[in-house]
């Protein structure tokens, strides 16, 4: 035996105590440096493997090893996230440029070139489309991969990586006379690049295009909470903005505070604090946030003065489905049952519309004519991809929206 009772070790056959403690100490090593060389091992292939991917998507080196925190204390690695979208080209539009317009639109870019690009760290957080695959069976589809890194989605919200009978809270008519706002549509803006600003950044923007003469800005869907851009930061520097711009032009302004979020307990956090900021309007993702969450918001509003307007991130998931998916016109049905003053839609239905998309100051007298004035008119790249720079590009759209008013009156 190993142990007799007495204060000394046995030896085993052939050794003696001191030999006997040298070679228990070589098994241990031993072992140890095993475990570490297979730790080691695991994490080598973690780490080549990430920059494989990361030069199958055109990462420089350093933007591979910053992009996130280590994960053990001598290695740091970029890490991706990847989706996959079916893709079909326009008839005459090559279908390289149309995967890398899904890569960029769906990240960091606009439909033109925008001064607040230069604001941006477009090289870090553009999306990159690393893999293309024919849709078997479909002429001229294709399945695009493409990567975004993880600071795009903020953490622990499944509605953030989706996107996000009440009737309305208040309406068009309540809606004007909160905001002064008669006789004419108004104007709003989805500040861009959509990801990527830091809070004081996105506040600048949001002030400029105030000060021009919109009436709202709008942050995109997939503003949340990221690493780059923290909610209550984010929040803060939009109000600042907000009411800096109404000092200056002695008009009532909004910017639609992003609510949405993981949880109705997180949400109702947020709106809270937008309340509290005294901010008239804030935003929710209805279809990735769920009907429950939007009813519950949509009380909220109505019993606490603010407006609340509404995106439809993943519509196209199940309204252009044409066998089986459900018209868009039943979806903003849903939504005036659960609650939502305007929506998003680009389209002439809904509960109130919001048009965008590619739209600038050349389209106004066609919008002015198509939409009415019970509408508002949101002019992204149309505004912040102007020459002279964000506030001009507001000023061109306000004179442009008064003046098709005022030739339409007379």
């Amino acid at each position: 035996m190993l142990w007799d009772g007495n204060e000394e070790i046995s030896t085993l056959p052939g050794f003696n105590q001191i030999q006997f403690e040298g070679f228990c100490r070589l098994v241990r090593s031993i072992a140890l440096s095993l475990c570490l060389f297979c730790c080691m091992g695991l994490v080598h292939r973690f780490h080549v493997r990430q920059f494989e991917l990361a030069r199958s998507v055109q990462l420089r080196p350093y933007n591979a090893i910053t992009f996130t925190g280590p994960i053990v204390v001598f290695v740091s690695v970029f890490l991706i996230y990847p989706l996959a979208f079916r893709v079909t080209p326009k008839p005459g539009v090559p279908p390289e440029e149309a995967w890398a317009a899904v890569s960029v639109e769906s990240s960091t870019c606009t439909w033109t070139t925008v001064w607040t690009d230069g604001l941006n760290s477009l090289d870090r957080y553009k999306g990159r489309c690393y893999r293309i695959e024919s849709v078997v069976g479909e002429k001229d589809q294709y399945i695009a991969y493409v990567a975004y890194p993880l600071d795009f989605f903020e953490e622990g919200s499944v509605t953030n990586m989706f996107t996000s009978i009440v009737g309305m809270p208040y309406g068009i008519q309540v809606e004007r006379d909160k905001l002064n706002k008669y006789g004419r549509p108004m104007l709003g803006c989805n500040i861009k690049p959509k990801l990527g600003l830091s809070a004081k950044n996105y506040g600048r923007a949001v002030y400029e295009c105030l000060r021009g003469g919109l009436d709202f800005t709008k942050n995109d869907e997939d503003v949340n909470s990221q690493p780059f851009i923290r909610w209550r930061d984010h929040f803060l520097f939009c109000v600042e903005a907000i009411y800096k711009a109404q000092a200056e032009t002695s008009e009532i302004k909004g910017h639609y505070l992003n609510a949405t979020v993981g949880t109705c307990e997180e949400m109702i956090k947020r709106v809270v604090f937008t309340k509290e900021l005294s901010v008239p309007i804030v935003m929710h993702d209805y279809l990735t946030g769920g009907f429950t969450a939007n009813t519950c918001l949509a009380h909220y509003c109505r019993d606490n003065d603010l407006l609340l307007h509404i995106h439809r991130s993943m519509h196209a998931v199940i309204d252009r489905q044409k066998n089986h998916g459900i018209h868009f016109l039943i979806l903003a049905t849903t939504l005036h049952m659960s609650g939502g003053d305007h929506i998003h839609s680009g389209t002439v239905i809904g509960v109130l519309t919001m048009a965008l998309g590619g739209i600038h100051i050349w389209h106004m007298p066609a919008l002015t004519e198509i939409f009415g004035d019970d509408s508002i008119l949101q002019f992204g790249g149309g505004t912040l991809g102007h020459p002279w720079g964000n506030a001009p590009g507001a000023i061109a759209n306000r004179v442009a929206l008064e003046a098709c008013v005022k030739s339409r009156n007379e």
